[in-house]
């Protein structure tokens, strides 16, 4: 319980900023206890809109979903949830006239579950890992009801904290097709991790992989499940985002991802970032792409203004970042 407890006062802003949020509730989508899954909505500009994907760890066991190793939240998201810095009326950035939709996060499989698990012989608790469907039944439930006119944005921020880090690029592909008329689409992926050690994905179920497996392979990423260094195999993912500009933030010695969840020590994350095989030097060749690699043990930047304001050793903060993605050319 104490590394959940240190998990989420590092993902999620204690400070809740007003916005006018409309709370819709998804028919056929469920949250990890299986209690009704709900996206929140405020409308502002009708040509601009910024879509959130929420962070919070993740769950493989009875003990880690449900007991006292937990290591994310699965039960149905509070009326009024802490938003991050990003979704801010009050904030000063390019985003604060957007429409906003955010995608909360109770599942515990990275928005990239497609299957109902129980994890012991003994309780018929189940635990719905259905992500990657929830996310898929919202786009069509907001376009067939017509709550929200996809048709008239041009202009699609996507982005997310930690495990929203990972939803928004798995979705990614999934809200390009929502948005047809976009044609200016921003990715900003804040702590992604993708540097784990290397029996990450052994803890995790066969069925859970397996939907690991699908929901990658969908951007482009086929990964070894052997290792949970997978930021060496993100090259054919930065190819189908030809047309985002995409910005990574990624502190080298992230402890969270490093600690947490990746098996091994933050001095070994940061080797691992930096090598040849890690996420700057798999972006370079792209000139899409833009990483942003702090050397520090943070986790996650966008989620509130004292942690937007950290820079770099080029003296570029988290904020200016991602603004310089988002104002830039492709």
């Amino acid at each position: 319980m104490k590394a959940f407890a240190v998990l989420l006062s590092m993902l999620i802003s204690i400070q809740v900023w007003a916005r006018s949020w409309e709370r819709i509730q998804i028919p056929g989508a469920y949250c990890g206890d299986g209690s009704q899954y709900s996206v929140f909505l405020d409308q502002r500009r009708k040509d601009k809109i910024l879509i959130e994907f929420m962070g919070g760890g993740a769950c493989w066991s009875e003990s880690t979903c449900h007991g006292l190793d937990r290591k994310t939240w699965i039960y149905k998201i509070p009326a009024i949830p802490a938003f991050s810095y990003l979704t801010a009326e009050s904030a000063s950035h390019s985003w604060v006239d957007h429409t906003a939709l955010y995608f909360p996060y109770c599942t515990g499989d990275v928005f990239s579950g497609r299957h109902v698990a129980r994890y012991t012989e003994y309780s018929s608790r189940q635990t719905w890992h259905v992500g990657y469907t929830n996310i898929l039944k919202s786009l069509n439930y907001l376009r067939e009801r017509r709550i929200l006119n996809f048709d008239g944005f041009g202009d699609v921020t996507l982005w997310g904290a930690s495990a929203g880090a990972i939803g928004a690029l798995v979705h990614s592909h999934n809200v390009a097709a929502a948005f047809p008329r976009a044609t200016q689409k921003t990715l900003l992926a804040d702590s992604p991790g993708l540097h784990f050690g290397d029996e990450f994905f052994d803890k995790f179920s066969s069925q859970m992989r397996s939907d690991f497996k699908q929901s990658f392979a969908a951007v482009g990423l086929i990964y070894p499940e052997h290792s949970g260094f997978v930021a060496p195999y993100f090259g054919p993912v930065f190819e189908q985002l030809q047309d985002w500009k995409v910005g990574v933030l990624q502190a080298t010695k992230d402890v969270v991802m490093a600690v947490v969840f990746g098996e091994l020590s933050p001095q070994e994350h940061e080797r691992r970032v930096l090598s040849e095989r890690g996420i700057i030097e798999v972006a370079r060749p792209y000139s899409h792409v833009q990483v942003w690699a702090p050397r520090c043990l943070m986790h996650t930047f966008l989620l509130a203004p004292p942690t937007a304001g950290i820079e770099n050793e080029e003296n570029l903060s988290a904020l200016r970042f991602a603004e310089q993605i988002y104002r830039s050319q492709k």
